[in-house]
């Protein structure tokens, strides 16, 4: 099986549930009472966009398993995704150790803090003989950034972690006369004033259809986006 097929097939069952998701809540604004039905779709949009981010979260982490999958070694792999792997062993080596090195410094004795630095220097051996072996991202969707919100930011880092290009994320969209940047916001925006409490009028029909049809045309362009990355593999390879 292709590192490709891969993540079609992976991928496939998590467009499918939140597609699914979606159209349950409308299906739950069908089933309330006319008089209440603005106020149930300015609810159920925090959700809505729940199911962007779960989405987006899982499929990204489905690509990076994928890419783990196909054997690649540290020097043949693209400079991002060997960049992005090794930037997460630093920032956690630099978080778990920084602290408790300056406290034993600090509080204890500078023996003390060169003992300590002992097995500091044992995790960068550990991080020094992953570019001997091939790529791998250990539970993966702990290499999804979603940041507080999924906006189009967030959408760009993770594709720059990963060495793909959003600007055809937008053709796609394009072709289907979509915005992404304007778009992504609005419902991004859209949801924080409702979930904060800044927005609490009535939805009409109209803006809840646009709204929850653009998030599976998104969640449908983000598959096909990544698959296509993976099909035409160039930018994986140094």
């Amino acid at each position: 099986m292709t590192c490709a097929q891969d993540f079609l097939d992976a991928s496939n069952p998590i467009f499918e549930e939140c597609q699914h998701g979606v159209a349950t809540l409308s299906r739950l604004v069908v089933a309330t009472p006319s008089a209440l039905a603005g106020e149930a779709r300015t609810a159920l949009v925090p959700a809505l966009y729940a199911y962007w981010e779960r989405f987006f979260r899982l499929v990204f982490a489905e690509y990076l398993r994928s890419v783990s999958m196909s054997g690649l070694r540290f020097d043949q792999i693209c400079t991002a995704l060997a960049r992005h792997r090794v930037r997460k062993e630093f920032r956690d080596l630099e978080i778990s150790h920084r602290e408790r090195l300056l406290r034993k410094l600090d509080n204890e004795s500078v023996e003390a803090a060169r003992q300590y630095i002992v097995p500091v220097v044992g995790n960068l051996g550990r991080i020094e003989n992953l570019f001997a072996t091939p790529i791998d991202f250990p539970r993966p969707d702990e290499w999804v950034s979603t940041d507080a919100n999924v906006r189009y930011e967030v959408v760009e880092k993770n594709c720059s972690n990963i060495g793909v290009d959003p600007e055809k994320l937008k053709k796609i969209l394009g072709d289907s006369q979509i915005q992404l940047y304007p778009r992504l916001k609005g419902l991004v925006d859209v949801r924080n004033d409702i979930a904060h409490g800044n927005v609490i009028s009535p939805m009409n029909s109209d803006a809840w259809n646009e709204l929850q049809a653009f998030v599976v045309t998104l969640m449908n362009a983000v598959q096909l986006f990544l698959y296509d990355s993976l099909v035409n593999d160039e930018h994986l390879f140094r």
